[in-house]
């Protein structure tokens, strides 16, 4: 280390071409160069510059290898005109010159491929699925196509099942449940289920009353399964729009209401379900009622 670097002042550094201490403003950054310097004054770096010229490819944008004046399209080598024009082509239909994107066009529009489709030779096909015959060209023959008429057909087909649905129809017109065909046929339960209930074959019973495996022979109180039942709340809703949801004694509205049997629930049973025999009341109204709870037992009823 030199005397002068020794006795540098804060914030000052040495330039490494001229050697004067100048303050960092005064510096450039440390890249490195081809002649080894790291750090130099402004007056430095332009006679560096002017000695060692930039190339021109690190300056200037990257232009097309074509026609060398536009930006390169992508990443590409042309520009997005010449790009699309860099392949020579005779239109089939038309022949007149185009030039186009791809080494493979045929056509300079969508019109002249129309045109050139419609004049081919048609062949007449029978769709798989719907069975009616429609013309299609006959290049279709040779690579596969013209199976069905439309898109509709094409879907119905892709849908069907691809095993014996046939053996399986047979089996369940036998009597044989659906575990017992699907281990025949050697499918799974649930796709032979599928399979009938979409042909309207299959239906699921209720688990109900004696379809239930958990059937004890009806230990359910006759009262508590007529209150759970649908009819019961069917009726229950029918009072309360009836009533329009409101007390018919204290006239109270958006409160919790009760849908009371005028006569008792236990002495009428062919009432339980009645209509007229039914009113809505609020909870505080239909405590005060003779037949609330077991209030009932204590009037003598006719039954």
């Amino acid at each position: 280390m030199t005397f002068a670097a020794k006795n540098m002042k804060p914030g000052i550094k040495i330039c490494s071409k001229c050697k004067e201490g100048l303050p960092f403003c005064m510096l450039g950054t440390a890249r490195k160069r081809k002649d080894g310097l790291r750090s130099c004054c402004n007056p430095c770096r332009k006679k560096y510059e002017k000695s060692y010229p930039v190339s021109k490819e690190k300056n200037q944008k990257r232009l097309c290898c074509s026609c060398k004046l536009n930006k390169r399209y992508k990443t590409t080598g042309y520009c997005e005109n010449c790009f699309y024009n860099r392949y020579a082509h005779t239109c089939m239909q038309c022949e007149k010159p185009f030039k186009s994107g791809s080494k493979k066009s045929s056509f300079c529009s969508t019109k002249c491929s129309r045109v050139h489709c419609s004049l081919k030779a048609k062949v007449l096909f029978t769709c798989l699925e719907c069975k009616s015959g429609f013309e299609a060209n006959a290049s279709y023959l040779t690579s596969g196509r013209g199976k069905y008429c439309s898109k509709n057909c094409y879907k119905i087909a892709i849908r069907k099942p691809k095993w014996d649905t046939e053996k399986a129809l047979y089996l369940w017109g036998k009597g044989l449940s659906a575990s017992a065909i699907s281990t025949q046929i050697g499918l799974g339960n649930h796709t032979v289920i599928n399979f009938l209930r979409r042909e309207n074959l299959f239906e699921t019973r209720p688990l109900k009353g004696e379809s239930n495996p958990a059937w004890k022979g009806g230990v359910t109180p006759i009262h508590l399964s007529i209150r759970s039942s649908k009819e019961y709340a069917i009726w229950r809703k029918a009072v309360f729009e009836r009533d329009g949801y409101t007390c018919v004694t204290c006239y109270a509205k958006k409160v919790p209401l009760n849908a009371d049997h005028i006569k008792p629930f236990a002495f009428f049973p062919e009432l339980r379900l009645d209509i007229n025999n039914g009113r809505t009341l609020c909870v505080p109204c239909h405590k005060k009622t003779d037949t609330y709870a077991g209030k009932a037992k204590k009037h003598n009823y006719v039954t």
